[in-house]
Parts: structure tokens; sequence; C-alpha cells
């Protein structure tokens, strides 16, 4: 029984992990639609893609960047220490 469970909770990370790594993609190609490059890596795509949200002076639209913030904080949260799947 206990296989049964690691087996389950690696496929759960392994799935997550693959949405991620294409909602990261995504927001990736967002920005380079407007001209700004996002470097490779999640963790620092993921902080230079909060940089980019945070200045409203960057060439993404506000209908893009409110949808775009909350996939951000969606990953920021799912990757807390507290949850036990994105840690």
């Amino acid at each position: 029984m206990r296989r049964l469970c690691d087996e389950g909770a690696i496929e759960a990370v392994s799935l997550w992990m693959g949405t991620r790594t294409s909602r990261i993609n995504a927001l990736r190609g967002f920005c380079r639609e407007f001209g700004i490059a996002i470097p490779v890596g999640a963790r620092t795509g993921v902080e230079a893609i909060s940089r980019v949200l945070a200045d409203p002076a960057t060439a993404v639209p506000d209908l893009i960047r409110g949808t775009a913030k909350l996939l951000v904080e969606e990953d920021s949260t799912a990757r807390s220490p507290h949850n036990p799947v994105g840690a």
C-alpha cells in the first residue's frame, strides 16, 4: 500500500511540474510577443516575468497583464514551503 501511495505522489508531482513548465513557457511567449526577452529556467523566468508585470511601463497590455499576474502568483503559491507537493 505504501508503494502505491508513493507512486501516486510521484505521478502527481510529475503532472504538476509538466503543467508548471507549460505555464511558464506560455508566459515567456506572451512577453516575447511584446519584445520582452525572458531568460531560460523556471525560477529565473518566473522572477523576470514578475518584474516585467510589476512595471506598468512595460509593453504588456493590461488585458494580458492581469491574467499573467494570476499565473505567476499561482506558481509562487504552489512552490510555497507550506505546500508539500510544490516544495
